[in-house]
């Protein structure tokens, strides 16, 4: 929804399969105007079969299926633009590894959200559930 809005001259296709995610993602469009924003539902990578070849992708989640959604997103274009979130470990390292394994140089950034707790007369801050964000790009064979 976000990116639609940004960047209203461009085309936004959102694949998602949960009923309930679909029906908010046609309610958003609706209340925010985001005519730009296509609903591609079903299941990826199947479902990105049938959408023009990308631009750039973001994955927020791939229920298991990261690398043949990467897979497909570059067979499309092999200059797509790539940015992923994760928030296991796990995650993190099958994303810079799938990276890799299509010919892109992962870029990672971890972002955390810290919360004061009282220790003695002073704050003490802990850190909460860090996020990373995973990027990456090849450049066009030619």
């Amino acid at each position: 929804m976000e990116l639609s809005l940004l960047a209203p001259r461009s085309r936004v296709y959102a694949v998602e399969y949960k009923g309930e995610a679909c029906a908010l993602i046609r309610a958003n469009r609706e209340r925010f105007g985001a005519y730009n924003l296509e609903l591609a539902e079903g299941r990826a990578p199947q479902a990105l079969e049938e959408l023009p070849a990308p631009d750039g992708v973001f994955i927020g989640g791939s229920d298991g299926e990261l690398f043949p959604i990467l897979q497909v997103a570059v067979e499309k274009n092999p200059a797509v633009r790539v940015c992923l979130t994760a928030i296991a470990v796990e995650t993190l390292g099958a994303a810079a590894a799938a990276l890799t394994q299509l010919g892109m140089e992962p870029r990672i950034t971890q972002i955390t959200v810290a919360r004061s707790r009282p220790a003695g007369g002073l704050n003490l801050m802990l850190g909460q559930n860090p996020v990373w964000i995973i990027t990456g790009h090849r450049e066009a064979l030619v």
